[in-house]
């Protein structure tokens, strides 16, 4: 810039900010210009107007007024475009859209901001500085080498795993469903549509569940049933944690184990130390009862796999001691009465009043037979003794005893009691008794008089 008249040097004051006559590369734009020489005196300001060509590069101060779609960073042909940093590949556009990321860098993984604001690929953000917490947002998902909640602000919901939707939660292995958490809160492992809190379904030959202790001397493990926060039942093994062969059913409520098999295979109900292969304790009067369901045979044997014994009350109530475990067959009956039979049924209901009924012999060392009152009135003086000629003439029309029953009512009556027989052959003898001494005297009055 030349400045003409004045007192030199001069001054050159640019809108801008430069001082000075000479200025280059000045881009487009509106410059004023203001000269001052040695003695201050202002010059008139100028204003200059310099205007270029539009610019076909992007600006590394940024860039105003573009048009997009007319102008823009990338390529126009089937190249890649790529962005470095220290003279390392960090992002490539392809020609085909894909993205990517960290040149030659072959790490795998979701994409995530770091608490640093860095974008990472791996399993999700670092922990925190230590002090403050993240929040789930950090981390969206479950890693499968486990999560870390230790840091997990206050205010965070806590971590779950499942749906938020009205839809079943299946877990797969291999492919294959093994289990499902139904919508319901129904848990099926083998089944897609369980119908209890818990089911299993499996195809094995020998299946099931397992309960392990594998802490060393110790068999002890126990299912327990509660109804809410009162425990009810256990049922488990190793009763004394010792590790010992045995089962047991634990009644929390009581206290007290209700049944218990040892190793032996015994059972007790009521006792740890059972007897033998059933033994039923209880604390007063026990009893062990076994029941039909319905109108038919009820029975309990004791068989040795040659004999076998068995107790059975079949459909009409009467009760039997069995034997023959393959054939049974009654040995004794007892009817609703209490009438004992051996080799028949007793009469029941109703019938004699007897209570002990033997088709067969009897075989035994005494009987004892009571009766209501002792007949010993024959020998009385005032007892009233049949003559002689009535007692042939009852015999001549009636064909017995007058003491004893006709054999047509024997018969009729199936038999004879044998306290009543006894007491009539009693009563005949001492009939018999009384006819001999009346004898006796008349043969000794005929004697006198023979001897007179």
């Amino acid at each position: 810039m030349v400045v003409l008249g004045g007192a030199v040097p001069f001054t050159v004051t640019w809108s801008d900010g430069p001082v000075g006559a000479n200025r280059y590369n000045l881009g487009p734009k509106d410059y004023k210009i203001s000269v001052a020489d040695a003695n201050n005196c202002e010059g008139a300001a100028t204003t200059i107007l310099l205007r270029g060509p539009a610019r076909s590069d992007w600006s590394m101060t940024g860039n105003a007024n573009t048009l997009p779609g007319q102008q823009y960073v990338g390529t126009s042909d089937n190249k890649d475009v790529v962005f470095k940093s220290n003279g390392q590949e960090r992002l490539r556009l392809k020609a085909n859209g894909q993205i990517a990321l960290w040149g030659a860098d072959t790490a795998a993984g979701p994409l995530y901001r770091d608490y640093d604001g860095t974008l990472k690929i791996g399993p999700g953000p670092t922990d925190p500085p230590v002090g403050p917490c993240y929040s789930l947002v950090a981390r969206p998902y479950w890693l499968t080498k486990g999560n870390d909640f230790a840091q997990l602000c206050p205010t965070e919901p806590r971590p779950i795993l499942g749906t938020l939707s009205n839809d079943h939660l299946p877990i797969y292995t291999n492919g294959v469903e093994q289990m499902r958490v139904t919508k319901y809160g129904q848990v099926g492992i083998g089944t897609a549509v369980p119908s209890e809190k818990f089911e299993v379904h499996h195809t094995d030959v020998r299946g099931g569940m397992l309960l392990g202790n594998d802490l060393p001397g110790n068999a002890h493990s126990e299912i327990r049933f509660a109804q809410g926060a009162v425990q009810r039942w256990g049922l488990g093994c190793d009763l004394a944690a010792e590790g010992d062969q045995d089962f047991f059913l634990w009644d929390d409520v009581a206290g007290a184990v209700r049944l218990f098999v040892d190793e032996n295979g015994k059972v007790g109900m009521g006792t740890l130390v059972p007897k033998g292969n059933l033994h039923v304790r209880g604390p007063g009067p026990t009893k062990a009862v076994f029941s039909a369901s319905n109108a038919e045979n009820a029975e309990s044997w004791v068989y040795n796999s040659v004999y076998g014994y068995g107790l059975r009350v079949d459909p009409a109530g009467m009760g039997r001691i069995m034997y023959n475990f393959n054939d049974p067959s009654t040995a004794i009956s007892i009817t609703r009465e209490g009438k004992v039979g051996i080799g028949y049924d007793p009469p029941s209901p109703g019938g004699p009043l007897y209570k002990f009924y033997v088709d067969g012999g009897i075989a035994c060392r005494d009987v004892l037979v009571t009766i209501d009152e002792f007949q010993d009135k024959v020998f009385a003086k005032d007892y009233a003794l049949m003559p002689l000629p009535d007692l042939r003439t009852y015999l001549e029309q009636h064909g017995h005893l007058p003491t004893m029953p006709k054999g047509s009512e024997v018969e009729a009556n199936g038999g004879m009691e044998v306290g009543d027989l006894q007491m009539r052959l009693l009563r005949t003898v001492e009939e018999q008794a009384l006819y001999i001494l009346q004898l006796e005297e008349r043969l000794r009055a005929v004697e006198a008089k023979l001897d007179h």
